[in-house]
């Protein structure tokens, strides 16, 4: 999942920084939901100490769109039976959509001037009617391509025309697609091999 993101990345990065949008790694999340006991109870939150402990992954993987002029977090999910409540969804996202705006003013110095004193949160929403995958198995890729697409402008309709065999046709052109950016590209491979 790395490597498609990083492929994705370097193709579509220009579409997304002009969006203001960004791929988030899943170790972010990850350290956001672990610090989430200490971090909520904290009375400075703007300054908190996130520190440098990188949690492991975990076992299902879905797109966050987090839209920064809106503070409202988008969730491209191809397997809903992972999470299949809002209570599932909210003891997942809860950390995130509180923890999102402090960390961005803290690092980044973004703020929003819709923020008001108090706390700070962002909104969620589930993005509904897109492809569903039963099989398993498929929900990094398929959170890739919800990513890839949205950050291209294709929306619900788009979304919901993917089956199994475009699936399958996707994972494989995302194998081929890593291997020839990252090992069949000489000048990326020799600058890998300079480091």
């Amino acid at each position: 999942m790395h490597v498609i993101m990083q492929m994705l990345w370097r193709r579509r990065g220009s579409v997304l920084q002009k969006d203001r949008r960004v791929m988030c790694d899943p170790y972010f999340t990850k350290i956001i939901t672990s610090k989430w006991s200490a971090f909520s109870e904290a009375k400075d939150k703007l300054h908190f100490d996130w520190g440098t402990n990188i949690a492991s992954y975990d076992k299902h993987w879905v797109g966050l769109s987090i839209n920064l002029q809106t503070s409202n977090v988008t969730i491209f999910d191809s397997f809903i039976t992972a999470n299949p409540t809002e209570i599932h969804v909210d003891a997942h996202m809860t950390p995130i959509l509180k923890s999102i705006p402090y960390i961005l003013e803290q690092y980044v110095g973004f703020t929003d001037y819709l923020i008001k004193e108090g706390e700070r949160t962002y909104a969620l929403n589930r993005f509904q009617g897109i492809y569903h995958n039963n099989r398993g198995g498929d929900c990094g890729p398929c959170a890739a391509k919800f990513m890839e697409m949205h950050s291209n402008g294709d929306g619900k309709e788009e979304m919901s025309r993917i089956t199994d065999k475009v699936v399958d046709k996707f994972r494989e052109q995302y194998a081929m697609d890593c291997y020839e950016e990252f090992v069949g590209d000489f000048q990326v491979a020799n600058e890998a091999g300079m480091k």
